[in-house]
């Protein structure tokens, strides 16, 4: 009678290397998904900023003024920024000439191309901020 010797057979071997090949394949898949999602994140997250920061300085460094402007940042993204009065049947606020104030919408569109997606992607906030008339 023969006994075994306590190695690995050939058949034993290639089945070992199959699982961990496939286990390994998973693994692969889920870290490529993980990244990818956490790129898109952050592209969209600076969009965000870009967005904001635009926003913030409409009415402080640029004039709360109707219409739109519109550039480009780094990265890829491009912005416009459309601003338009409030439609309300007297839009002054305050009875004197000097606390005139009238409040205006302020769009921010913020764009930009995908490349694992091969899509374009946008995000927009709107506010609405009040500003002294002339």
């Amino acid at each position: 009678m023969r006994t075994r010797d306590g190695g690995f057979t050939l058949i034993e071997t290639i089945v070992a290397i199959a699982i961990f090949a496939l286990v390994a394949a998973a693994v692969q898949l889920a870290l490529g998904g993980a990244w990818s999602g956490a790129r898109r994140t952050d592209r969209h997250l600076k969009a965000l900023t870009i967005a904001q920061s635009r926003l913030a300085e409409t009415g402080i460094a640029t004039p709360l003024i109707e219409g739109t402007t519109s550039g480009a940042a780094d990265g890829g993204y491009a912005w416009s920024v459309e601003t338009r009065p409030r439609e309300t049947p007297d839009s002054a606020i305050g009875d004197s000439a000097a606390t005139k104030l009238s409040a205006y919408w302020v769009t921010v569109r913020v764009s930009w191309r995908e490349p694992a997606m091969a899509k374009d992607r946008s995000i927009e906030i709107r506010t609405l901020k009040i500003g002294r008339t002339e």
